[in-house]
């Protein structure tokens, strides 16, 4: 069970990459369609991983 809430943690951890390097472009003047999909793709495994890590944690008090 502990490999789930590591593959959570990793997941996170490359959405935040994702968007660090988007906001990076943006500041740097890059065209918006440099960025737009990392920033997006970020946003979404961030979410989603915090989201599915908060509800197996749930789960897991429950038992």
């Amino acid at each position: 069970m502990r490999k789930i809430q590591l593959a959570h943690k990793v997941i996170m951890v490359i959405g935040i990459i994702s968007i660090l390097f988007s906001a990076y472009s943006a500041f740097t003047g890059r065209p918006f369609d440099d960025y737009f999909f990392g920033l997006l793709i970020g946003a979404i495994l961030l979410g989603t991983a915090y989201n599915n890590d908060k509800k197996w944690k749930q789960h897991e008090d429950e038992k």
